[in-house]
């Protein structure tokens, strides 16, 4: 209560000072906690990929003529995918998901606007993969897979445009249509956001009712989907993709096959360049030494302005001394009052993170477009919350502790008799 009464006796004296130190801490504590969440959304389990550390991802790969005169970078074929690569034995789960990459658009029942969708074509493995929460209904079934029933999902705010007010359950069954082909609706779930690239969707259909469902028929291994795993054994599975590729490479003379290293752990796939030449020791290096960057410059800043107050405190200072109060428990009592005014800082900082993360002005960065708001669970998390007074307590002792201890090593005499 004594720190309080002293930080409260500041505050009413040095107004300024006091608004200028905390908008700085909330400032410098806002871009942290922005850079944070926004790297947590790309690598922490997040809904519905809450598989993510067993999650391995193969979404490009290469094929070139062995004579040299043609070479293709892309997604994953169709035929090659199922002949191949959902047949993987060291995986639990394997799916694949055809990326729509041209605009795909969901027409109103009611006469109203179509609705531009993010539209992919999967498997019922990419169930057991994802976890959605349906609000109601649920996923296509295995025997509608296999018999390429038009059969769809859609998230709740795409329900909402199609068939306007009512209740979600009373329309399943019911008919809708994307680019003007007809689905049946069979399950309706919570949106996801754009933050998670591998499964965003906000129409879900079987890749077996798609029509021409791989673009690069003629290309061997080439085409439109991603495949995404679910494995405890990732070396188990990357030697059998290497096997895959000295099986195919030496079985033919026209062309060479290329899988460049996947599949890629979830962290590779996000951190590096679509898991391509990914080091940890680099990707760690780069991100503290963004974080160090991006509390240098505040700390420092914060530094010069403790060292100016405890400049005009050194006869308050040289007074205790002189009554027997010892540095030690003068620099805690210091440390402790600029630690109140740090916290007061980070707490408007983190508000002032959580109102542009939010709202999108400070977004997560996605692979199809432009950055999009975080949801609550990207924000509210424990680690978040962690991290903030871990960021707190570093920038407290890195503006205080020096101007403190500085000010404590003058003499007495000196103190008394400063200006």
């Amino acid at each position: 209560m004594k720190i309080l009464r002293q930080v409260w006796q500041l505050v009413k004296r040095q107004k300024l000072y006091t608004a200028i130190y905390i908008f700085g801490t909330a400032l410098a504590l806002a871009t942290v906690t922005v850079y944070a969440v926004q790297l947590r959304t790309r690598i922490a389990p997040v809904y519905p990929e809450y598989q993510r550390p067993r999650m391995a991802v193969v979404n490009h790969l290469q094929v070139s003529e062995k004579n040299g005169h043609m070479m293709r970078q892309s997604a994953v074929g169709y035929e090659s995918m199922r002949e191949y690569l959902l047949k993987v034995r060291s995986a639990d789960h394997a799916t694949g998901i055809r990326r729509h990459w041209a605009d795909s658009y969901v027409q109103s029942v009611n006469g109203g606007l179509d609705r531009l969708v993010k539209f992919i074509a999967t498997d019922t493995a990419y169930f057991d993969i994802f976890t959605l929460d349906f609000i109601a209904g649920g996923p296509f079934t295995h025997e509608q897979f296999e018999g390429g029933s038009h059969a769809a999902l859609i998230d709740t705010d795409v329900a909402r445009a199609v068939f306007g007010a009512g209740e979600l359950s009373e329309l399943l069954g019911r008919e809708f249509t994307v680019d003007h082909v007809a689905y049946r609706l069979t399950g309706i779930y919570r949106p996801m956001s754009e933050g998670v690239p591998v499964s965003y969707a906000n129409v879900i259909a079987p890749y077996t009712a798609v029509e021409n469902n791989d673009q690069w028929g003629n290309s061997p291994f080439l085409g439109n989907y991603w495949v995404v795993y679910t494995t405890d054994s990732p070396e188990a599975l990357r030697e059998e993709f290497n096997e895959i590729e000295r099986r195919y490479n030496s079985s033919q003379d026209e062309y060479e096959l290329d899988f460049f290293g996947a599949p890629f752990a979830h962290t590779e796939f996000s951190l590096g360049n679509g898991g391509e030449d990914f080091t940890l020791s680099d990707v760690l290096a780069v991100i503290l030494g963004t974080f160090f960057v991006l509390l240098l410059v505040p700390a420092l800043n914060l530094s010069g302005m403790v060292a100016g107050r405890m400049e005009r405190r050194l006869p308050e200072i040289g007074v205790r001394k002189s009554y027997g109060a010892t540095d030690g428990v003068l620099l805690l009592e210091l440390l402790n009052e600029n630690l109140i005014l740090t916290l007061a800082g980070a707490i408007v900082g983190f508000v002032w993170a959580w109102i542009m993360l939010s709202t999108g002005m400070a977004g997560i960065t996605t692979t199809d477009g432009p950055d999009v708001a975080a949801t609550g669970e990207m924000i509210f998390a424990p680690a978040v919350f962690v991290f903030c007074f871990v960021v707190s307590l570093l920038l407290n002792i890195a503006s205080a502790l020096i101007p403190a201890a500085r000010a404590l090593r003058r003499p007495i005499v000196t103190a008394l008799n400063s200006k």
